[in-house]
């Protein structure tokens, strides 16, 4: 009887431990099921970290793209003058530029034709006296280069693409060149003619920045300025002198005497 107790006793104490046994992995594998996979810390293992993103950032980003609003210029009347766009002009850059005066030339389907009042700069045609044309001249480069950026967005805006004629000479047989599309151009001795009526309306002044550059002012106070018409031989450019008389002839292209008077076609209304 005592072996027969014994026995029946390590057999139970056998039974409770694989009982135990298997409850600890019947537990484990809940535990095991139960954990989630945790996402790779991106940012750790690339070494790069996400941009921060800012209230207002979205807004803003549309703001810098719109384009500039155009600036408003009321139709006028041929022989008016406009304020527009600016330059400087009294010679004291410490005042900032100031605003180009223009005198309206024609008016036709919602734009106008302007000419500087007054010579603004004073600047060589071209720099060499090569047979030049304005279509290849460093005068043209300047005025839709450095003048032209003298502008606002707002202002450049309603300034037009214009087709520039290469007229020909009227009294020699200088060849004109060819055809371009400018923004800001100087008139040609057909357009003289076309836009003006008499010398006392082609006579102008300089500024005093043009004068401090070397604009040469007669004592009645006129300057010569260009045109944009080959002139009698090769290496010279049509003007207008200083007592309003156009100069078919001209000078040679780098003489750094003349004064310029921009042209533009501009979108108002």
């Amino acid at each position: 009887m005592k072996k027969s107790s014994g026995k029946r006793f390590l057999n139970a104490v056998k039974a409770a431990l694989l009982m135990m046994l298997a409850l600890s992995l019947v537990i484990l594998a809940f535990a095991g099921c139960g954990k989630k996979d945790e996402p790779a810390d991106s940012g750790k293992e690339t070494g790069t970290t996400a941009a921060p993103v800012t209230e207002g950032t979205e807004a803003k980003t549309e703001a810098q793209t719109e384009p500039a609003e155009a600036a408003k210029i009321p139709a006028g009347e041929v022989g008016e003058t406009i304020k527009f766009g600016k330059f400087e002009q009294d010679n004291n850059e410490e005042n900032g530029a100031e605003e180009i005066e223009w005198i309206i030339l024609a008016v036709e389907d919602g734009r106008e034709l302007i000419i500087s009042k007054d010579a603004l700069d004073c600047v060589e045609f071209n720099d060499n006296t090569d047979d030049v044309k304005w279509e290849n001249s460093t005068m043209r480069a300047w005025l839709n280069g450095e003048f032209l950026d003298s502008f606002s967005e707002g202002d450049l805006a309603v300034i037009a693409e214009s087709d520039v004629k290469a007229y020909a000479n009227p009294s020699y047989e200088s060849d004109p060149g060819k055809n371009v599309t400018d923004k800001v151009f100087l008139l040609s001795i057909t357009e003289i003619g076309e836009y003006f009526e008499s010398a006392s309306e082609l006579l102008c002044g300089g500024t005093d920045y043009a004068i401090a550059r070397g604009l040469f002012v007669t004592s009645g106070g006129g300057c010569w300025w260009w045109l944009r018409t080959p002139g009698g031989e090769a290496g010279f450019v049509s003007g207008v002198d200083g007592n309003g008389a156009v100069s078919e002839a001209g000078n040679t292209a780098h003489l750094i005497k003349h004064g310029v008077r921009p042209a533009m076609w501009i979108n108002v209304g």
